[in-house]
């Protein structure tokens, strides 16, 4: 039941981090509050430091290791399907430029906005 949690949490982190990107292409209000925007780089930025580093996303190592105390299957949940869909269909460079210019967008987004807002 934990490791159905964390996947929920799992899933909600990949959909703010996927729709945040698509506010700020749309113009939408929502992402312009700051306090929105700034959690927003945040989440993109964590990922972009797992990337750098080498690190596990701690999201998929919790679930794993909850469904493993549980004797559950550990490629199930958003551990398995995430990295089903992402990296079994998309090739790790691919991927991986993907983050990093998340990264650079949601940085170089931010400081035109707020260059807008200054004239």
């Amino acid at each position: 039941m934990l490791a159905n949690l964390v996947v929920v949490i799992h899933i909600g982190y990949f959909l703010f981090v996927v729709f945040g990107i698509t506010g700020i292409l749309a113009g939408s209000k929502w992402i312009r509050n700051i306090w929105i925007r700034m959690l927003h780089i945040a989440a993109v930025w964590i990922v972009v430091l797992e990337d750098i580093f080498h690190f596990e996303c701690p999201l998929n190592t919790a679930e794993r290791n909850l469904r493993s105390a549980a004797s559950a299957d550990t490629a199930s949940g958003a551990t398995g399907a995430l990295n089903f869909l992402l990296r079994h269909t998309i090739p790790g460079s691919v991927l991986h430029a993907f983050y990093w210019l998340a990264g650079v967008f949601v940085v170089a987004a931010l400081i035109w906005d707020l260059r807008k807002k200054g004239e």
